[in-house]
């Protein structure tokens, strides 16, 4: 669980930000700002598919791709300061995410949005949150990694090679 991992390892004094120039919390900050961009497209058109849509694919990534990506930073071995910003990204996402799904999960947004440090008594207090910056390029590039690295997941299991067994060499085409 995300949120568990949040509380056990996070620094005091972690503020919310979005401006991490490492590229997975350049890629996890695109990919929330999407979110946002789509469900309120969806909403504004009241279709509500369209709205929630991206919400399943954002925890996807988030407890998927960007925090066991970020292990190690989240706990620290990067050092400090490293800590501190992927800390401040990942509370971002998680608030945004919070608010995003509040409409639709009142309950578990409302448990993300305490968990996570939300400044209001409620989630439902929040204003929507307003799209940011979206990186097309990094999300266009960390979609061809993802795609590269489930390749090579699905070859090491016709080919019954353990993941945690290294590879000599990997080629691409």
């Amino acid at each position: 669980n995300v949120v568990s991992l949040y509380e056990m390892n996070k620094p005091e004094n972690v503020t919310p930000k979005d401006s991490s120039t490492n590229v997975l919390d350049m890629w996890m900050v695109s990919r929330i700002h999407e979110l946002v961009r789509d469900s309120t497209k969806g909403y504004e058109d009241y279709k509500l598919d369209e709205a929630v849509r991206g919400i399943a694919d954002i925890i996807d990534d988030i407890s998927v791709w960007y925090t066991r990506r970020s292990r190690a930073r989240l706990k620290g071995d990067n050092g400090e300061e490293d800590k501190m910003l992927a800390y401040e990204t990942l509370s971002s996402v998680l608030l945004t995410l919070a608010k995003v799904m509040a409409p639709v999960m009142p309950f578990i947004a409302e448990r993300i949005y305490k968990q996570v440090g939300g400044s209001k008594e409620s989630v439902h207090l929040e204003k929507w949150p307003t799209e940011g910056v979206i990186a097309a390029n990094v999300i266009r590039d960390m979609k061809v990694v993802r795609d590269v690295v489930s390749l090579g997941l699905m070859k090491r299991t016709e080919s019954k090679i353990n993941v945690k067994q290294p590879l000599l060499s990997v080629t691409l085409k």
